[in-house]
């Protein structure tokens, strides 16, 4: 039984620091939380705010996002720029209670001294059981918690609506997001991306002795996270008119793992005592990414094959999470990453190609309930150039549940519900 205990606790522990050194990677928890559409999760009523014996019919959803996002980058691969704006949310929920339901409503993105767009937010959602959910729609969580080599973090302010069919569960994002249509005539070409991002191995490996405390044995450990990631890139129709333009598939594909050890150690026990002190120390969290790229025939440019790696190490000091890394990238091409790991600019073709990219990487971020904020520096070791960005995001999101008996569920009633208000 004790053996039991101490594995839960440090397992518990090492799960909550991982993650927070993790996080930084990707997009701050404030925006992913403001672009994340309940799962839903079937017959699991307690995660979305539910009382013990009723069940959620409907609901309401509304939202607003503030976000600054500031990029002085002078480097030949990306261009500056600033986005400055905020985004408001409002869709209906049919009913948690049924194992396929809707999403109905709209997205409005408002960037300050441009033009306001707005986006419908139409999804049919289906519980396969209670961890596995199909989206077909409104894709939740534009981004996919890629990496910035894969995905570039100003996307989700001008582009914050993605369509297409989904896959979601704990482990594993698979989706397909429909981005250019064609049809008889047409003047461009059909364009799609299909992603993945799976989670390969999540767990603790203990090693050495056992350090026996009052209650509990505590031993040393390793919290390993990984994830493979896929993203596929299609240009292409049988039915069109359109100029030419390249046609073909480009492929990314990546590895990356997380790796923080926890050592638990024991001091030497005082003259005429049988136990001592535990002591306890996390060091700062290893990551690697492995990433590769294929343009099989070469249709988008001059690279068929690239790579590119990043060594970084994050620690968490007083809330804020630290880290710093390094970037290596051999002819590393991405359409929808950030510029700056890049060999071509994927906004300017004429910008000369650059096949080997070296770049140093510091960051610190640090988030509340309801904001956080990002600054990151790059310097590229190649043009002796520093280019640096900074991240501002206020959200909140309110729902308004209308609660019923759980046996009468299924039966049409009048005026005997309850309106229930959450903010997350």
């Amino acid at each position: 039984m004790q053996t039991v205990l101490r594995r839960s606790c440090l397992f518990f522990y090492v799960l909550f620091s991982a993650t927070s050194a993790y996080g930084q990677l990707t997009a701050l928890n404030t925006l992913r939380s403001f672009h994340h559409y309940d799962p839903g999760f079937y017959g699991d009523g307690t995660e979305r705010g539910c009382i013990v014996g009723d069940d959620t019919t409907d609901e309401w959803v509304f939202g607003a996002l503030g976000y600054l996002r500031n990029t002085e980058f002078f480097h030949p691969m990306e261009a500056g720029r600033t986005l400055f704006g905020s985004q408001a949310l409002a869709y209906w929920h049919s009913g948690y209670d049924q194992k396929t339901y809707l999403e109905l409503g709209g997205l409005a993105n408002v960037p300050f001294g441009g033009k306001t767009q707005i986006y419908p937010h139409v999804a049919v959602i289906h519980n396969i059981n209670h961890v596995n959910v199909l989206r077909f729609g409104t894709l939740s969580n534009p981004g996919h918690d890629l990496p910035e080599p894969l995905y570039n973090p100003g996307r989700r302010y001008t582009h914050p609506v993605e369509y297409g069919f989904q896959y979601i569960s704990p482990y594993t994002d698979a989706w397909i997001h429909w981005e250019q249509a064609t049809t008889y005539g047409s003047m461009q070409k059909e364009s799609f991306t299909a992603g993945w991002n799976q989670n390969n191995f999540r767990g603790s490996i203990g090693f050495g002795p056992y350090s026996e405390g009052p209650m509990l044995s505590h031993r040393s450990s390793l919290w390993i996270n990984s994830r493979f990631y896929a993203l596929y890139h299609h240009v292409g129709g049988q039915i069109d008119n359109a100029p030419p333009q390249p046609t073909g598939n480009r492929i990314q594909t990546g590895v990356d793992i997380h790796v923080t050890p926890y050592l638990v150690g024991q001091k030497r026990a005082p003259k005429g005592q049988q136990s001592a002190e535990i002591w306890r120390f996390t060091l700062p969290t290893y990551s690697y990414t492995l990433l590769r790229y294929d343009d099989p025939l070469q249709a988008f440019g001059p690279v068929k094959v690239g790579y590119g790696q990043m060594h970084s190490l994050a620690e968490t000091f007083k809330g804020f999470i630290l880290k710093a890394g390094y970037w290596q990238g051999n002819s590393w091409i991405s359409p929808l990453g950030q510029g700056l790991y890049q060999s071509l600019n994927p906004e300017d073709a004429s910008v000369t190609f650059q096949g080997s990219r070296q770049m140093l990487m510091l960051s610190a971020q640090k988030e509340w309930g309801s904001m956080g904020f990002r600054y990151d520096a790059y310097f590229d070791m190649d043009l002796g150039k520093w280019s640096t960005a900074f991240t501002l995001n206020m959200a909140i999101k309110e729902r308004r549940k209308r609660l019923v008996p759980s046996d009468a569920v299924h039966q049409p009633q009048a005026g005997d519900g309850m309106v229930e208000i959450e903010a997350s």
